[in-house]
């Protein structure tokens, strides 16, 4: 699950043998692009209503049997209780059709350093009996760490691995 990626997601960069990308490349600005790459061995149906780029959110869902694989970008000027209305929208939707699920996020949002922002998210995850598997920052500099990019699951923590890739 890649985020606000500055490649063109058609390019040779995302292609790799074995696999096959899903992506959304942003068509009004620079940046915000999303994709999932998924084993060819896994047969995945994209779910339109939660598949869209929007000035709140930018979201793609795929459907691989009783899983939900979802990357999501929240744009940093975006209104937050628009964006935590499709957040919830999506979260019910797996709840609703007793789905497992990987979303995995760039929220913009400090989950770390408490504010409204991050108490609406963490209300919006937990109300709807999802988990933040991402225990460590995400971006440290050298006197900051904060921890905007998050995966969120619904299957209990212990089982669930996840983690992130920095590339400079």
């Amino acid at each position: 699950m890649l985020t606000q990626m500055w490649y063109d997601c058609s390019s040779q960069v995302y292609k790799r043998d074995g696999y096959q990308t899903f992506f959304f490349n942003r068509s009004n600005r620079r940046g915000g692009r999303i994709a999932i790459i998924v084993n060819n061995k896994i047969q995945c149906d994209i779910v339109p209503q939660f598949s869209f780029i929007c000035a709140d959110i930018e979201c793609l869902t795929l459907l691989p049997k009783d899983y939900v694989f979802s990357v999501i970008y929240r744009p940093p000027e975006c209104l937050l209780d628009n964006f935590l209305t499709q957040l919830e929208n999506l979260l019910n939707y797996v709840n609703l059709n007793d789905f497992k699920s990987a979303l995995g996020e760039d929220f913009n949002i400090d989950i770390i350093k408490p504010s409204p922002a991050q108490s609406k998210l963490l209300s919006t995850i937990h109300s709807t009996a999802h988990n933040i598997s991402t225990k460590a920052a995400t971006r440290v500099r050298a006197h900051t760490e904060k921890l905007p990019d998050i995966f969120v699951t619904n299957p209990p923590a212990y089982s669930v691995l996840s983690g992130l890739l920095a590339m400079a």
